[in-house]
């Protein structure tokens, strides 16, 4: 059985919507995952990650990414790209 996402101090529902959306389903997932991976989730960098997994590795009671660490697929959303503003350079 898993543990819930909102199991993980700090971490309320909302919060566990997007990461599952993103797909972290459990806590065990977010401890057995990297700092990469969970930073692609918006609203996560680096520091939050390493927190986060930190946090549901000690609710588990493992470390981080002991042991055989399966890859999650991370969903990324689409980022459109916009206009640079860049000028046309002109020739003189």
């Amino acid at each position: 059985m898993s543990t819930p996402i909102t199991a993980i101090p700090g971490i309320g529902a909302s919060t566990a919507d997007l990461l599952a959306n993103h797909g972290f389903k459990s806590a065990e997932s977010i401890a057995a995952t990297s700092v990469e991976n969970l930073s692609l989730v918006p609203g996560f960098g680096e520091i939050r990650s390493a927190n986060t997994i930190k946090a549901a590795a000690d609710l588990l009671g493992t470390t981080p990414l002991q042991g055989k660490v399966k890859k999650e697929k991370v969903k990324k959303e689409k980022v459109k790209k916009e206009n640079t503003g860049k000028k046309d350079k002109k020739n003189k």
